[in-house]
Parts: structure tokens; C-alpha cells; sequence
């Protein structure tokens, strides 16, 4: 829920009506916005994995992304590695944190391929 206690709307929203008859949907439009931006880690020994995430009311802009990476990086005090998309702000972001010479952390990224997008499969 948001702060005014009203849950957020789906994107995509279903209605039935009888063959032939277009539906008449009444929805209030709500135009808040919530962004997780979430984090799997693993331990290299023993194996722990643990869930780091941020909540956004924004979309997610690179500088996010960088924060959070920065932020992690002092929370688990290791170096990472990040396997992204190839999402222009996840990007943007790498290509800031290689400028400020950062060795802590690699990026890895997921192969282009049209298996690994949903809507591929239900083509």
C-alpha cells in the first residue's frame, strides 16, 4: 500500500463481458510509482546467500543504481560481482563507477537472446 492506504493499480488489468460487447471499465488512476531495486549475494566460503533491497517512489535512474551498489559494497565489505541486463541506467552506472576507477567491482552480462526475454515465449 501506498501512503494514503490505497493499494497501487496493476498495469494490466481483465474484464469479461458477453461476445460481442466491448466492457466498460471504471478504474481511478493512480500515477504513484514504487521501485524495489533488489540484490542476491553469496558468500565465496560459506555459501550464505542474503536478499539486500531498496525501495524507490521514483523510477530507478542510474544514480541509483550506483548508490545502492556503493552502499552494498560497504554493508558486505567485499569486492562484487554484478550480473545485470543490458538496461541503459544499469550501463550508465557501470560506465560512472569504472570513471571513478573502482576495483571492487566486475560486471558481468546476460547474454542477448530471445529465450531469455518472457515475451519470446508465449509468441
Amino acid at each position: 500500500m501506498d501512503e494514503s492506504g490505497f493499494m497501487l493499480q496493476p498495469l494490466l488489468r481483465r474484464t469479461w463481458a458477453p461476445k460481442c460487447k466491448t466492457p466498460g471499465m471504471n478504474a481511478w488512476e493512480r500515477h504513484d510509482r514504487l521501485t524495489a531495486i533488489t540484490a542476491l549475494t553469496l558468500t565465496p566460503h560459506c555459501r550464505k546467500l542474503g536478499l539486500h533491497f531498496e525501495l524507490l517512489d521514483h523510477n530507478a535512474k542510474a544514480e541509483d543504481f550506483f548508490w545502492i551498489l556503493f552502499s552494498l559494497h560497504c554493508e558486505v565489505r567485499r569486492p562484487l560481482i554484478v550480473v545485470w541486463d543490458r538496461l541503459s541506467a544499469h550501463r550508465k552506472a557501470a560506465r560512472a563507477l569504472s570513471e571513478l576507477k573502482c576495483r571492487w567491482v566486475t560486471f558481468e552480462y546476460l547474454p542477448v537472446s530471445s529465450a531469455l526475454e518472457p515475451l519470446a515465449a508465449s509468441r
